[in-house]
């Protein structure tokens, strides 16, 4: 928690860490919460371990749009700015294209770390 710039009991008022972000992160912090992102969306974060397969629905996990309104449906629980789902699905759809990248897991994988990294999620 250090590292993403929100140590735990680090914050003294008990209105917890303020809600703009400048008094709290910098692009170090970005980079440790969107790495830390990833390790929890491929299980390598010790303590958790997700079922990738079976977190959104088969036909969603093949079609990059449906695959980012279902990760944010599951992650954030509310609509995104349309800027950030184009982005979002932008990514998606450039991972399933590129044939490099090994299969449907891979995509489930970064689109659910992407989620979990997005601004939007940040500010939940």
């Amino acid at each position: 928690m250090n590292q993403l710039g929100e140590g735990l009991y680090q914050q003294q008022f008990p209105t917890g860490y303020p809600e703009d972000s400048t008094k709290w992160t910098n692009t170090g912090a970005l980079l440790a919460r969107m790495n830390q992102s990833l390790r929890i969306s491929s299980n390598g974060a010790n303590g958790t371990w997700i079922d990738i397969d079976h977190l959104v629905p088969v036909e969603a996990a093949k079609d990059p749009s449906m695959l980012v309104d279902e990760a944010v449906k599951l992650l954030i629980h509310t609509e995104i700015s349309p800027s950030e789902k184009e982005v979002l699905v932008k990514q998606a759809t450039e991972m399933a294209n590129d044939q490099k990248k090994p299969g449907q897991t891979a995509l489930l994988t970064t689109t659910i770390a992407l989620v979990l990294g997005s601004p939007d999620f940040q500010r939940r």
